[in-house]
C-alpha cells in the first residue's frame, strides 16, 4: 500500500452574475485542498511501449519521437499510462492533460480520463470521464470494483460494471471516497 497526496482543484465563482457573460461583479477563483488517499499497488508498476501505442491508436492517437501527444487544445503534452487494478485484468488509466498553455483547463477542471480493458486482440475503452479523478471503490459487481467520478461536489456518480463497460448507477458521497484509491493522483 502506499499514501498518495492530491491536490483538488475547484473554481468557485464569486460576486453576481447578472450582467451577460458574468460581468465585471463576477470573479473565479480557484481553490486547492490536499486529500490523502491510500492507494493498492497496482500488479504491475509499468506500461510497455507496445501497450502504450496501442491505447494511443485505440483513442485515435499517435505520439512523436519523443513521447508527447497534440491534445485537444492543440497542446503537446506527456500521456499518462497508469495501471489500475480493477479486477478485470490488463487495466490501464489512460490519462490526457492540459498543457503549458491552458493546464487542465483544456478538460475543465482536471485531465481526459480513459480507463482501457486489454482483451485477447486490442485494448478498448470500459469507462471515460472528464474534469475530476476515477475513484476504485471497495464494492464490486460482476467481478469488478465499482467506480466513482471523483471532482468538486458533495456526491459523486458511481459507475458499475455491466459485463462489457462501466455504466452510471446512482451516486457515492464524498465519505464513501475517503478511503477509496484514486487516480490519477495530481
Amino acid at each position: 500500500m502506499r499514501t498518495l497526496v492530491m491536490a483538488i482543484s475547484a473554481v468557485v465563482m464569486v460576486g453576481a452574475c447578472s450582467k451577460a457573460g458574468g460581468g465585471e461583479d463576477a470573479q473565479a477563483q480557484t481553490q486547492t485542498a490536499p486529500v490523502t488517499v491510500t492507494v493498492a499497488e497496482p500488479t504491475s508498476t509499468s506500461v510497455g511501449e507496445a501497450d502504450k501505442a496501442a491505447i494511443l491508436a485505440a483513442n485515435h492517437l499517435e505520439a512523436n519521437p519523443l513521447g508527447l501527444v497534440r491534445n485537444e487544445c492543440g497542446d503537446m503534452v506527456t500521456p499518462q499510462f497508469i495501471p489500475a487494478n480493477v479486477g478485470l485484468g490488463d487495466t490501464i488509466l489512460f490519462v490526457m492533460v492540459g498543457g503549458p498553455d491552458g493546464g487542465y483547463t483544456c478538460y475543465g477542471d482536471g485531465p481526459d480520463l480513459h480507463l482501457m480493458k486489454k482483451d485477447p486482440a486490442q485494448w478498448r475503452e470500459i469507462y471515460a470521464s472528464r474534469g475530476g479523478f476515477m475513484v476504485i471503490l471497495p464494492t464490486t459487481h460482476g467481478g469488478a470494483h465499482d467506480l466513482a467520478f471523483g471532482g468538486p461536489g458533495m456526491s459523486h456518480a458511481r459507475y458499475r460494471w455491466n459485463g462489457a463497460s462501466y455504466a452510471q448507477s446512482g451516486e457515492v458521497s464524498d465519505d464513501e471516497l475517503s478511503a477509496a484509491p484514486s487516480l490519477p493522483s495530481g
